[in-house]
């Protein structure tokens, strides 16, 4: 990463300009469709004496720290910051049961630590490698025989000189413009002071997050581990100018397979420019801060000035704006649910009632009585039929029939 000036909007933190400090992956969610009950048989056989409090604790088996699962997995293999759940409910055992195609195969969850030293994420041979070698830690005796969904994959930008507590709170609650709108702020215990906020739902298929990432470290007692990855002989000059050391962290924690990205679902798709553009999608598309406007028609609102800093910090590092925005695929299959049908039913009910109510009858009204009142005061029926009709076709890909 270029290490320069960029030209900040206010001034912040008594006159320094802000500077990228980090840009990276903070985290890797894969999901290993193994079907095999063999892996949870071994892990669990080295825990069958324990009790439940020392498996909640940690249990030491050679190099690994086993404890209890989450997740709904049972049990947690840990590696350093490296960890793998594992559950009996895998495939296999599903089969020729109520549960079949409910198998949960096996989660690997990678830290920061890990990637900072093996997820080399430009080089995605030597990424896809170095995480067969960790599965293979795990007893996966042959992980590149399994399909490994990338289940989130959290992306972090480091910005030094920049004070969460001094950011005006309205400016993030009203300028957002973006698909996801709900936004959580909280405070500093102490202070009181704003330490951080999100936008979207740990559920959705993108959340962002800005954080005090120094308060956000020493709480989680990981200062040392980033102090070394910013470079804290340079940040420390700095700080003893200021008496303050102003980190402000920008993450995305993004769920490729579950929001089907193209090309971007699996291990095997993984490449550094499918990395670019999810992340050129995130500060374009997905959402932006935006200066507040009058304009009604938020998407023309002039994107804020500090987010053009944000977005000239990840072009300097990673060159994204070369590469188009990520896309996502929309499966659309409609169909005759269960629960579409009830709720047919009851509005075909409730409009033959409110339509013998309007005409007069001791009971409700006949079905085309009610569809011709109904249609009294808009199109015909069977013209909005044709026409939704022709949208579903559309999305679902399906071609007319030549009848």
């Amino acid at each position: 990463m270029k290490k320069h000036d960029f030209d900040n909007p206010r001034t912040v933190s008594r006159g320094l300009k802000v500077q990228p400090l980090h840009i990276g992956l903070d985290s890797l969610y894969l999901l290993i469709e193994y079907p095999h009950i063999d892996l949870f048989h071994y892990w669990k056989s080295t825990t069958s004496q324990a009790s439940s409090l020392r498996l909640r604790n940690g249990i030491v088996h050679e190099d690994f720290v086993i404890r209890g699962g989450v997740l709904g997995y049972k049990l947690t293999i840990w590696d350093g910051d490296a960890r793998l759940l594992i559950t009996d409910r895998v495939e296999e055992t599903l089969i020729a049961t109520h549960h079949a195609g409910e198998g949960m195969g096996a989660m690997l969850q990678l830290g920061p630590k890990w990637l900072m030293k093996h997820g080399n994420f430009s080089s995605s041979n030597e990424l896809i490698t170095n995480i067969h070698v960790q599965l293979k830690k795990f007893k996966i005796s042959s992980p590149q025989d399994y399909p490994i969904r990338i289940n989130r994959i959290d992306i972090a930008l480091d910005v030094f000189g920049l004070a969460v507590k001094d950011f005006i709170i309205d400016e993030w609650r009203h300028g957002w413009v973006g698909r996801a709108s709900g936004k959580h702020f909280y405070d500093e215990n102490e202070a009181g002071n704003l330490s951080g906020f999100s936008v979207g739902s740990s559920e959705g298929a993108v959340r962002f997050k800005v954080y005090d990432k120094v308060l956000e470290s020493k709480k989680k007692e990981t200062f040392g581990f980033w102090a070394s990855v910013w470079n804290w002989e340079i940040l420390k000059d700095n700080a003893q100018v200021t008496n303050e050391l102003n980190i402000a962290r920008f993450e995305w924690s993004i769920k490729p397979f579950s929001a089907k990205f193209t090309s971007f679902q699996y291990l095997s798709d993984y490449s550094f420019d499918g990395l670019k553009q999810i992340m050129n999608y995130v500060v374009t598309q997905w959402g932006r801060l935006c200066i507040i406007s009058e304009n009604p028609k938020r998407s023309r609102w002039e994107t804020h000035p500090l987010w053009t800093i944000i977005r000239r910090m990840m072009i300097d590092a990673w060159d994204i704006d070369h590469v188009g925005n990520a896309k996502r695929e929309y499966h659309f299959t409609p169909d005759l649910t269960q629960k579409y049908t009830n709720s047919l039913t009851g509005w075909i009910a409730g409009m033959r009632a409110r339509a013998g109510l309007e005409l007069g009858y001791d009971q409700p009204a006949d079905l085309d009585e009610a569809l011709k009142l109904a249609e009294k005061h808009n199109r015909s029926i069977d013209e909005k039929a044709k026409e939704k009709f022709a949208i579903l076709l559309r999305l679902s890909g399906k071609r007319p029939s030549q009848k």
